[in-house]
């Protein structure tokens, strides 16, 4: 229904709207991340279940409204893709690939800080578990979130971590990339007592 509202309020707009989780893997395993912890069955299976009835409720609702000049599509987001090359229970490994989203999308704090080589790994795994869709073919893993808090590195750091992340998701042909966030949000210094 929200869809459907979307596609007929917006109608002619150019407005895309994407309805997504947030970091998924920390519905599976919450945090502290343990890499030994593994998700119940149980909810491995109803997360599969809950993203593909996500998805047909969208794909219902276009078919009966159709996109004429706006846009509504569905994705998953994953945030523990380093935890899953080890091998480990993730969403990642165990979930996207029984489902059928538009888009996949990554919280790519786990590798995007440690190394560039990593977090190119990483996308390009992603990229592999991630099945194809209708609507954006293989191209359909994207950035949902990256950045660094200001307090806690150089900005030389920041500015080759924003370059090397922009970079490795446009060269997979990520049709979306998503900063986090263009203010700090956190304390720069400890705050002295009144």
């Amino acid at each position: 229904e929200f869809t459907k509202y979307l596609l007929r309020q917006y109608k002619g707009t150019g407005k895309t709207f994407v309805f997504q989780n947030w970091e998924g893997d920390w519905v599976l395993t919450p945090p502290p991340l343990d890499m030994e912890k593994t998700p119940e069955p149980v909810a491995v299976e109803g997360m599969i279940k809950w993203l593909n009835a996500r998805q047909d409720g969208v794909d219902r609702a276009r078919r009966e409204v159709g996109m004429d000049g706006v846009r509504v599509f569905h994705a998953a987001e994953v945030n523990l893709v380093e935890k899953a090359q080890l091998g480990h229970p993730s969403v990642t490994n165990d979930v996207l690939p029984h489902t059928h989203c538009d888009l996949y999308s990554y919280s790519a704090y786990d590798t995007m800080g440690q190394s560039e080589e990593k977090y190119r790994a990483a996308l390009q795994y992603l990229q592999e578990k991630a099945p194809d869709s209708e609507a954006f073919g293989a191209k359909n893993v994207y950035i949902g979130e990256f950045g660094w808090p200001e307090s806690l590195v150089s900005e030389e750091q920041r500015l080759n971590m924003i370059r090397y992340s922009v970079e490795g998701a446009l060269d997979i042909g990520a049709p979306y990339i998503l900063f986090w966030e263009l203010y700090c949000d956190g304390p720069k210094s400890e705050a002295s007592p009144p």
